[in-house]
């Protein structure tokens, strides 16, 4: 179950970065709809940067940290 970007708010930065990550690989095994895909995530994320008064750079930073 993906969690609402409510319950993600709720969380940890590393929480949220180890949820995006896992969302975008398990995300590319899944047959879906890209551009209604991408535009979401980009939508939870910009709403989760500005939440969390996080720059592009450390959001990334993160992702690719939970990624390794």
């Amino acid at each position: 179950m993906v969690p609402t970007v409510k319950e993600l708010k709720a969380s940890s930065n590393e929480d949220i970065f180890a949820h995006i990550a896992t969302y975008l690989t398990k995300s590319m095994t899944y047959d879906h709809n890209k551009k209604d895909w991408v535009k979401d995530m980009k939508a939870m994320v910009n709403e989760l940067m500005t939440d969390r008064g996080l720059e592009v750079d450390q959001f990334v930073e993160g992702i690719f940290t939970a990624l390794c």
